[in-house]
């Protein structure tokens, strides 16, 4: 159980101190509780290796690790829905008129209101699961640890070996239609740009399925570069550039200006119809 409650109680934290997620509670006047859901978690982190060894023996706190595991569940799900309306947000803000603001708009409900304050009720939720699990979690006197354990997610790569892969069939021929219809009703003179987001919980074959389109055929005929970046834990702005620019030039780039990386990414993309696999966002 430990071994599970570590990444993932790493990964609920990192989205809950995420900047775009940060200013989207800030701004509907959840900051503190987003607050709170940060220090519950570095507290509870400091004590899952010795929660984990007293779970051995203990049946409670083997419950308690049971309930932490379905209360972080629920809080990254509840994260997610907060990552994705900021992300949907900044998207329509870049590009009011966009084919993404069209199709990211598919994803929310049609009333903003009615939204927000589901939104709200699910944070409140999720920071009472947690608030009681603490609450618990003082009564067991766990040893603290001076540092979390974390562990280094491996980067992801574009080769798949597709004699190994079932049941993903449909799902890619489905992706494939959607990039090779936009493929044939765009120019690359547009300045439109089509967002396809792949999304769901761990382990259900996103990178899979983005590995199998990316290595279609007919997806890279219409398209002079087909790039892959794994984003991975570490968000960068900087590194994902460096990481576009390296692999569409497949030549090392020192640059570490903003501003020079982003002409550079300009020079490199310039006039091209490109697609772009963002993987482990």
């Amino acid at each position: 159980m430990g071994s599970l409650l570590v990444p993932l109680l790493g990964s609920v934290a990192a989205k809950a101190g995420d900047t775009l997620v940060a200013e989207l509670l800030r701004a509907w006047g959840l900051d503190k509780s987003r607050r709170k859901l940060e220090r519950h978690l570095a507290a509870v982190q400091c004590i899952l290796l010795n929660a984990d060894a007293k779970s051995h023996t203990n049946p409670a706190v083997r419950r308690w690790t049971t309930d932490l595991k379905t209360a972080a569940y629920h809080a990254d799900d509840v994260l997610d829905d907060f990552l994705y309306e900021a992300l949907r947000l900044r998207a329509a803000q870049m590009r009011p008129y966009s084919t993404a603001r069209k199709m990211l708009s598919y994803f929310t409900t049609s009333s903003p209101i009615v939204f927000r304050l589901s939104m709200s009720r699910k944070m409140k939720d999720a920071l009472e699961m947690i608030d009681e699990l603490v609450v618990e979690m003082n009564n067991f006197h766990f040893l603290q640890h001076a540092k979390a354990p974390t562990i280094v997610q491996p980067q992801t790569h574009s080769h798949v070996n597709e004699l190994q892969i079932v049941g993903r069939q449909d799902e890619k021929e489905q992706v494939v239609k959607i990039l090779l219809n936009q493929s044939d009703n765009s120019n690359i003179d547009n300045s439109d740009i089509m967002v396809l987001p792949v999304v769901g919980m761990g382990g259900i074959g996103k990178t899979t399925l983005a590995q199998l389109v990316h290595n279609d055929q007919r997806v890279k005929d219409p398209f002079e570069l087909v790039l892959w970046v794994c984003v991975s834990d570490k968000f960068s702005i900087e590194e994902i550039i460096r990481s576009i620019i390296e692999v569409a030039t497949m030549k090392k780039c020192d640059l570490t200006q903003m501003e020079a990386l982003q002409k550079e990414l300009s020079k490199v993309l310039a006039k091209k119809r490109y697609l772009l696999v963002l993987d482990d966002v």
